[in-house]
């Protein structure tokens, strides 16, 4: 019972910070969604800012295996402690997993997913017209297991974004992922967005992940694509799509997802 409570919880902030009239008089809103890219800029101080998927599914098939995951209400937390810093808190409430193995019972299981804390620095041009750099750690943990700190997934990414005339942008990463403690993966991606007409745009991404420098090692390689739709200055909603372009990326993952953010202080 608590975990449909709580995903209505969530689904309520949403609409509750939706419909919350928040001052417009600083940076333009900027999310770490939809694409795989994180984005270079922190949210304003004393501002609050929600971003979720509200819902996820993706597929991926391996020597006749079939392994399908379905998210729901998956989000990011984030608060500005400062113009130049926010802390984030990421968490996914529910997740399902379907396994059909050749000659094999089906398996399925069920639950809360990952739970983390990101700290992002911005580093320079946070309100520039023209490029900005930060710097941003992570630590996550499976919330269900005997020892999760035991599987504990770190890093640290460094985006970078560039904005054009026209509306369009220009977004790159490069980090590192050290998954559950154990492999250390190489990050790089890089994702073009424009304006398409009025509150709508869209992003082309490429996303390249990597488990070490061997010749050998495991790859994860998407072409992602999707639209975003600003409802307003302080709240958006997305779609889109990552293709997998190698045997250990997802074939697919379809998505779709909303952000919002609201001022905390007075006026």
């Amino acid at each position: 019972m608590r975990r449909p409570l709580f995903s209505c919880f969530v689904f309520g902030t949403i609409l509750i910070a939706m419909a919350t009239t928040a001052r417009s008089d600083t940076r333009p809103l900027a999310t770490d969604r939809p694409d795989r890219t994180e984005s270079p800029y922190s949210v304003p101080a004393r501002w609050f800012q929600f971003e979720a998927d509200l819902a996820s599914h993706g597929r991926i098939e391996d020597d006749g295996a079939v392994l399908t995951t379905t998210s729901a209400l998956a989000f990011n937390a984030k608060y500005g402690l400062t113009q130049h810093m926010d802390v984030q808190v990421v968490f996914n409430p529910w997740l399902r997993s379907h396994l059909e193995r050749p000659g094999l019972a089906n398996e399925e299981d069920s639950g809360t997913g990952q739970a983390g804390l990101r700290v992002k620095y911005n580093l320079g041009g946070n309100d520039s017209e023209d490029s900005a750099l930060a710097l941003l750690p992570f630590a996550l943990v499976p919330t269900r297991g005997d020892n999760p700190f035991d599987l504990i997934t770190w890093g640290a990414m460094v985006p970078i974004g560039f904005r054009f005339d026209g509306g369009r942008t220009l977004s790159l990463m490069t980090g590192f992922t050290r998954v559950d403690n154990d492999e250390t993966w190489v990050v790089g991606s890089m994702s073009l967005g424009t304006t398409i007409a009025g509150g709508l745009s869209g992003f082309l991404e490429v996303y390249v992940a990597r488990g070490g420098f061997e010749e050998n090692a495991l790859d994860d390689v998407t072409f992602d694509t999707g639209l975003t739709y600003a409802a307003g200055p302080n709240w958006q909603f997305d779609a889109g799509v990552y293709l997998g372009a190698t045997s250990n990326a997802e074939d697919w993952r379809v998505f779709a997802g909303a952000s919002t953010r609201f001022s905390l202080s007075s006026r």
